[in-house]
């Protein structure tokens, strides 16, 4: 756990199981509450120069012919240099939601042979995060990269599955039943989010209106969170659709 005033919190768990999705979702949710929140996926392919050979090594084939443990070395490299970056979003009171992390370098890197121990030692400098969570289900595949090597390659992602719940298991990660409805899953990743950020939410008085998360198509899985910056007022058909957020609320009479 960092001691930081933001909270870095961590999605596990093999591709395809709408870690996207519920990720968004959180930060949506945590804004809406008036709390800065950022999403975050590793790796981060606009880094020089361990993002260009991670994206052409994910989707373009081996070219460098890298070794699993050479392959690991880069994605640490990768988290390495957004080391600072991200520990000042959260020395500023920024939370993190971050989709993959260093358990997702340990899972991936167990899977295709480079030993546990070396990964565990290459990413033991970089910071903990204060909650993780491990998506755990049958994919969807339908959601996958025909070239993304980590999502075609049924033998490994086997693997890699099984070593993310070993370390789950070891590292005390929350798990997730990928397979539940979009709802329950946000509902039971807030409940425990809520118990790390609510002495900082103390002040706020208005809960989310979920109703509302689902109008803005937050809840879609084509399109998650994409129109969260529209604003809550709907209008339809040229009428202006007000919700009530507080039972004590007044509504404008005209």
């Amino acid at each position: 756990m960092n001691n930081c005033k933001g909270k870095f919190i961590v999605l596990y768990g093999i591709n395809n199981l709408g870690k996207t999705t519920q990720a968004e979702m959180l930060a949506d949710r945590l804004n809406l509450r008036g709390q800065r929140t950022e999403y975050l996926k590793y790796p981060i392919y606009n880094l020089e120069p361990s993002g260009t050979i991670l994206n052409n090594y994910l989707r373009q084939g081996n070219f460098y012919n890298l070794t699993p443990r050479e392959t690991q070395i880069i994605y640490c490299l990768n988290r390495t240099q957004f080391e600072k970056k991200l520990i000042e979003k959260l020395e500023a009171g920024t939370n993190i939601i971050a989709e993959d992390y260093t358990g997702t370098g340990l899972a991936w890197g167990i899977g295709a042979g480079a030993g546990e121990q070396f990964l565990k030692y290459i990413n033991s400098h970089l910071l903990k995060e204060d909650i993780a969570f491990l998506f755990d289900g049958e994919r969807f595949k339908n959601a996958a990269e025909n070239e993304h090597k980590h999502e075609t390659d049924e033998e490994l992602i086997n693997k890699v599955r099984w070593a993310h719940l070993d370390l789950g298991q070891e590292y005390g990660w929350t798990k997730i039943n990928a397979n539940q409805s979009i709802e329950q899953i946000h509902n039971r990743l807030w409940q425990e989010v809520i118990k790390i950020i609510k002495p900082k939410m103390s002040t706020q008085k208005l809960a989310p209106d979920f109703k509302w998360l689902h109008e803005q198509q937050i809840i879609n899985q084509k399109s998650p969170a994409a129109h969260r910056a529209e604003g809550q007022a709907k209008i339809i058909n040229q009428k202006l659709i007000i919700q009530r957020l507080s039972p004590i609320a007044k509504l404008p009479t005209r």
